[in-house]
């Protein structure tokens, strides 16, 4: 399973984000270690998680040039907001 999850600067900061902010939908839980989702249900494993800057890099160079600049920036930047957001794969049992 794939999905991507948010730490708790990004949940914290919501209102203030440039596309959440103007959405009445709301994010309810956060999840500050993505070991956590691996224990809900006994055999879940968790083959990746990564941020938007760490990715590996043959994915990163598979993105079109300006979206690698644009990672490469967020990575100098260092924000709380894109550290704590992550996409995963679960391998579920």
């Amino acid at each position: 399973m794939a999905l991507d999850t948010a730490g708790p600067g990004f949940f914290d900061t919501q209102e203030q984000h440039d596309a959440l902010g103007r959405v009445d939908a709301r994010m309810h839980w956060y999840c500050p270690d993505p070991a956590q989702l691996a224990v809900w249900r006994p055999g879940t494993g968790m083959p990746a998680s990564h941020t938007l800057t760490s990715l590996p890099n043959p994915l990163l160079a598979e993105l079109p040039l300006p979206y690698q600049q644009m990672v490469s920036a967020l990575a100098a930047q260092r924000l709380p907001q894109a550290e704590g957001y992550r996409l995963k794969l679960l391998r579920l049992p």
